[in-house]
């Protein structure tokens, strides 16, 4: 008898200490107005909370009207496939997919009115065999960890309306790829042309999204590609230098295949060598003397072909030696440059037809910088003046004007007319010494 009484005892304690299995319940439409709120719609009747399995069943639509997780171990299935049981979010919905959550469904769609939010962890699994067909809109949001983010399957139509799309990369280690599949959908036609009202990406990232991206085979899908870090310049250190971690939101220092943005705070001084490489961009908040970059003596900026700067102002300031190189297939844009004595060296490079034109809307003073033009790979027959920069008003000249190699020759004209008296700083009279032609009399 004791030894009976104690496994009892051990049993009710066993029982006691067990967790509680979540619900799985079933839709059934009992209350019949679609809302996911009325407990009555459900067997057994109650409304599905965190924790909880859910199993749509065809009966026209269910309106989700609330928050709620597809927790790590349960799921959200449907009983048909296609069209059959519809889950529609709400302006009020917030469903959100966790990592280690499944939902697999026929068909799901923003309706009767915009504001629904779905967000997407990471290592979830998520496949629809339709989504959208709508007007009104969501946001839909995959967050990231380090290694990447849940595609979401769809077998058929995938039309996002007016969907607004966030892609919150705080937690990702870019090492891990530049691209990353986001829908992996049927065919193009599903996609009915459209496109995200808005695309937004966090964590101090951002990249290209590409709505036909090949996985390989002509397997089509939506993906971000060409992530890169975006750093903002915030000065959080106090000592304006570039060098500086903390004056970078996130905390890092600009490295070659970052992008830059330059916030309004007094000026910004690039004391490092950085490359604003192809599909990269420096850019400011504001136009104007807003947003300053300053080129210190150490700063060595290259904008290279198919980079992108486009600021309010830039001089070099405090200490001559600092270094703007500029590539040849660029877009190269400043509100003003220059008003300073200090000097730096500016070198335009070209290709076998041209060079990159600084395109400056206000004042372009050149103060005391030096000129270098590289027509190393210029091919003459492509004409023999290049425009170096298009400016609103100039004034001063080079402290000094270098054509490399030295066999070759030129102009400079600082008020050369390219028409209507649009006036520029251009290389005029260009010719090779060595390819010269020798008039005979």
């Amino acid at each position: 008898m004791r030894r009976f009484i104690t496994l009892c005892a051990v049993g009710i304690t066993l029982c006691l200490a067990a967790p509680l299995h979540a619900a799985a319940l079933t839709w059934d439409d009992g209350a019949g107005n679609d809302n996911w709120s009325s407990g009555t719609n459900w067997n057994p009747d109650t409304a599905p909370t965190n924790g909880d399995s859910v199993i749509l069943t065809a009966t026209a639509q269910s309106r989700l009207d609330y928050a709620w997780i597809i927790e790590s171990g349960q799921s959200l299935t449907s009983s048909t496939s296609g069209v059959g049981d519809e889950l529609v979010l709400q302006s009020s919905s917030d469903l959100t997919l966790a990592t280690g959550g499944t939902m697999d469904i026929g068909f799901m769609r923003p309706r009767f009115s915009s504001g629904g939010q779905f967000t997407i962890e990471p290592g979830a699994s998520l496949n629809t065999d339709n989504y959208g067909l709508g007007s009104t809109a969501a946001t839909i949001t995959f967050e990231a960890n380090a290694a990447g983010v849940t595609t979401w399957n769809n077998t058929g139509n995938f039309q996002m309306g007016s969907d607004n799309l966030v892609i919150d990369l705080s937690n990702y280690d870019i090492a891990n790829g530049t691209t990353l599949i986001l829908v992996d959908y049927n065919v193009v036609g599903d996609l009915a042309g459209q496109t995200f009202a808005s695309v937004t990406v966090t964590g101090g990232y951002g990249g290209t999204l590409e709505y036909t991206y090949d996985q390989g085979g002509g397997d089509v899908t939506i993906a971000l590609t060409d992530i890169q870090r975006v750093l903002t310049w915030d000065d959080g250190a106090g000592d304006d230098n570039w060098s500086s971690a903390s004056n970078w939101d996130p905390n890092q220092i600009p490295t070659d295949g970052d992008s830059a943005v330059l916030t309004p705070t007094a000026q910004s001084r690039m004391n490092l060598a950085w490359t604003i490489e192809s599909g990269r961009s420096l850019t400011s908040t504001s136009s104007g003397f807003g947003d300053e970059l300053v080129l210190q003596s150490g700063g060595d900026l290259t904008l290279a072909t198919g980079g992108t700067m486009d600021i309010g102002f830039m001089r070099p300031r405090f200490s001559s030696g600092g270094q703007f190189t500029i590539e040849p297939g660029a877009s190269l844009d400043t509100d003003n440059y220059g008003l300073g004595s200090i000097a730096a060296t500016i070198t335009f490079e070209a290709n076998a037809t041209g060079v990159t034109t600084w395109n400056c809307t206000g004042n372009f003073d050149v103060g005391s910088d030096n000129l270098t033009v590289d027509l190393t790979n210029y091919d003459v027959s492509n004409g023999t003046t290049l425009v170096l920069v298009d400016y609103g008003t100039q004034s001063g000249t080079f402290g000094s004007v270098t054509l490399t190699p030295s066999n070759w020759r030129g102009t400079l004209d600082y008020a050369y007319d390219q028409g209507s008296g649009d006036l520029a700083i251009a290389l005029t009279n260009i010719y090779s010494a060595t390819g010269a032609v020798i008039l005979v009399r």
